[in-house]
């Protein structure tokens, strides 16, 4: 388990801890070394994953990417880097995973929020490491603390037991109310993780089709989430 939490609380300076630990994406991507772990949990950002992508070429050996249903393809998935990234696909798959997990690329691992991290709290020495986890979370409020935003899930717990966790500071991402908070000493690094505003007419997002899909859904968690997918990708400067 990761010690990054050691300074939580106990630094009433937490805007120096902030300040100084922010790095540039590609910078977040290179202490990525051949032969870690990299996860991203569910409904994690989408910068971190094209700028790891982008190291395919350098990796000597593979790294093992953990993800779960991914909403993104930064090119491991379509292109050839089976050199570079094998991918182990938490709880769900997902469309955009499942070609990968098809050819072999990529296994299953249909576990349970409640049991993923298990072997880690109850057999430490047996777990297989996370080395890096990379979180999309708000910025931070007056006392510290970001929040996930919509989607909590196992964000918090992934942070707690990795060896180093980065997170990716979302500028457009909601605070919502409840046990979604976590102070900034929990985290190593900042990289900044708002996504660009695609235009409306652009083939990776289109505004006006999500809202569309969305109006046509029953009232539900569903429908809730792309309304907020299809609202939230604007810029809101």
């Amino acid at each position: 388990m990761s010690n990054h939490s050691d300074n939580q609380q106990g630094s009433s300076n937490w805007q120096e801890h902030y300040r100084s630990r922010w790095i540039s994406a590609a910078d977040a991507a290179r202490l990525v070394k051949p032969g870690m772990r990299v996860h991203f949990p569910l409904a994690g950002g989408s910068i971190m994953q094209p700028a790891l992508a982008a190291r395919g070429g350098e990796l000597g050996a593979p790294v093992v990417v953990r993800t779960t249903s991914p909403l993104v393809d930064p090119g491991w998935f379509a292109n050839d880097l089976s050199h570079a990234f094998k991918f182990e696909f938490e709880l769900f798959i997902g469309n955009l995973g499942r070609p990968a997990h098809d050819a072999h690329r990529g296994t299953y691992l249909p576990n349970l929020f409640s049991a993923g991290f298990k072997a880690h709290d109850e057999r430490p020495a047996e777990a297989k490491p996370i080395d890096i986890t990379f979180v999309n979370v708000t910025p931070p409020n007056a006392k510290g603390f970001v929040s996930f935003g919509p989607h909590q899930w196992n964000k918090r717990e992934y942070i707690r037991h990795a060896r180093i966790a980065v997170a990716e500071v979302d500028k457009n991402l909601t605070r919502t109310h409840g046990d979604v908070w976590m102070h900034v000493s929990e985290f190593d690094y900042f990289v900044e993780g708002t996504p660009p505003c695609w235009k409306m007419n652009s083939r990776r997002w289109n505004p006006p089709s999500a809202m569309s899909f969305a109006r046509s859904c029953p009232r539900s968690v569903s429908s809730a989430y792309f309304r907020s997918c299809a609202t939230s990708r604007g810029c809101r400067r």
